[in-house]
């Protein structure tokens, strides 16, 4: 079947998808020759393949299935769409505000920067966030790879794995998620994570972009394996934006642009300006950079 999602004012595909890395984790599969992104979505124990991309003034979604979807897996597909592609937030509070900061900056939110692409669940991408910390890009992706495989998931009408879902990573023991997903000590983390995601846990259900950004933070700061950088990760794909989480990418680039030692205190007074926005303020001037030098 194909759906059809009316775009938001401002909204870019291309540009929601290249906001962060999570375009190169399974399993996305972003196709830049025809500005299309596709992936596969677990839906009541059955994998569907989804292959959206922008159709004139909306956004179309291809959706295959083996079988019949009943209409509320229909509405469970809209909603996962609609959360991986960012589709329900509106930037014009940020235009408005990088208007009066940086005009070059708030013509790339005219053309559609504002967005994240996101995983179509919660969960996916708190254990994604857990996957980042504390080593490398190219570990993350395969960790993301592993567990979008085989015996963890159904595979998809197109050959592809969705994520798992919670409850069958936290019916795993500690050393099989380690040795199956390379997760080292990150494995036993993931197993309580899953559990609180699980039916009956203490995140199934919640939606975080709705708790507030004060009880999302503490929430997410209570998990295990959260410090920090994951916690404030986490929270950008959550709607909020306030805090700029800090890896040894973002202390890069501010150390290399402004010759700062003190990347913090750089962060402090730097993007202050931004308020609730200081994530996209630093994301913003990267991307300019990145298209513009």
């Amino acid at each position: 079947m194909t759906l059809q999602f009316t775009l938001p004012s401002f909204y870019d595909l291309s540009a929601t998808c290249h906001a962060h890395g999570w375009r190169y984790l399974a399993p996305f599969n972003w196709d830049e020759s025809r500005g299309a992104i596709s992936f596969a979505l677990l839906v009541n124990g059955r994998a569907v393949d989804v292959f959206a991309c922008r159709h004139r003034a909306c956004l179309s979604a291809q959706v295959r299935s083996g079988s019949k979807l009943r209409e509320s897996e229909k509405l469970y597909v809209r909603h996962c769409i609609k959360r991986a592609l960012d589709l329900e937030t509106d930037t014009t509070a940020l235009l408005v505000l990088a208007n009066s900061i940086d005009k070059r900056l708030a013509r790339l939110v005219k053309n559609g920067a504002g967005r994240m692409l996101r995983s179509p669940t919660a969960w996916e991408d708190a254990a994604k966030t857990l996957f980042t910390t504390n080593c490398s890009w190219s570990l993350t992706e395969k960790m993301a790879q592993s567990a979008c495989s085989r015996g963890f998931a159904p595979v998809s009408p197109a050959g592809r794995f969705p994520f798992p879902a919670p409850a069958t990573l936290a019916a795993l023991t500690e050393a099989r998620l380690k040795k199956r997903l390379s997760m080292g000590y990150r494995a036993g983390y993931l197993r309580r994570l899953a559990a609180a995601f699980s039916p009956k846990g203490r995140l199934h259900g919640v939606d975080l972009t709705r708790l507030g950004q004060l009880s999302a933070q503490t929430l997410l700061a209570s998990l295990a394996g959260f410090g920090p950088y994951a916690t404030n990760h986490m929270m950008l794909l959550s709607g909020y934006y306030r805090e700029i989480p800090v890896d040894t990418m973002v202390t890069s680039y501010l150390k290399q642009m402004h010759r700062v030692r003190d990347v913090r205190k750089l962060i402090d007074k730097k993007y202050k300006a931004w308020g609730d926005y200081r994530w996209w303020g630093l994301t913003l001037e990267k991307m300019h950079q990145r298209v513009y030098g």
